[in-house]
């Protein structure tokens, strides 16, 4: 049963993650999704791309923008289609991929999500001005964010 979802997002060279607790994920470039994109970072997408519902303790997708050719795991992605352990969604002939991490597939995962998300937000906490470990390189985001509470932020 997912009590939450760690989605890893790629882009060329731009990677970001974030583990959400939704009942339900939006991804795209919308202001109501809870993991948003700049529109300039895929033009093809124009509002939301991807819908995750959680039901009965697991995701699946509820709806997704049709006129892009998204896949999961490289077969077309359908409707009501599972969300597992390591799976992946694609934009074909391009960068972008999305690739998810149910939390209760992962236990100490969701004992680090609760404390992130019972924290008061801070404006200062974005993962772009966090200072990186010693001797590990951090590219600075510029194509996604995430919304905490109500409203989004873009990184």
């Amino acid at each position: 049963m997912a009590s939450g979802l760690v989605v890893h997002l790629e882009f060329g060279a731009e990677r970001h993650t974030e583990v959400l607790m939704h009942e339900r994920i939006r991804i795209g470039t919308d202001a109501d999704c809870e993991l948003r994109f700049h529109p300039e970072a895929i033009p093809q997408v124009d509002g939301f791309l991807l819908e995750l519902l959680r039901s009965n303790g697991n995701y699946r997708v509820g709806d997704f923008d049709r006129s892009v050719r998204l896949t999961l795991n490289g077969a077309p992605l359908t409707l009501s289609a599972a969300i597992e352990d390591g799976d992946q969604v694609r934009i074909p002939e391009t960068e972008f991929v999305l690739q998810f991490f149910p939390v209760a597939s992962r236990p100490h995962l969701s004992r680090i999500a609760v404390r992130i998300f019972m924290s008061p937000p801070s404006s200062k906490m974005r993962p772009s001005s966090r200072r990186p470990r010693r001797g590990a390189t951090t590219p600075k985001s510029s194509c996604v964010s995430s919304r905490a509470n109500s409203s989004a932020k873009l990184i």
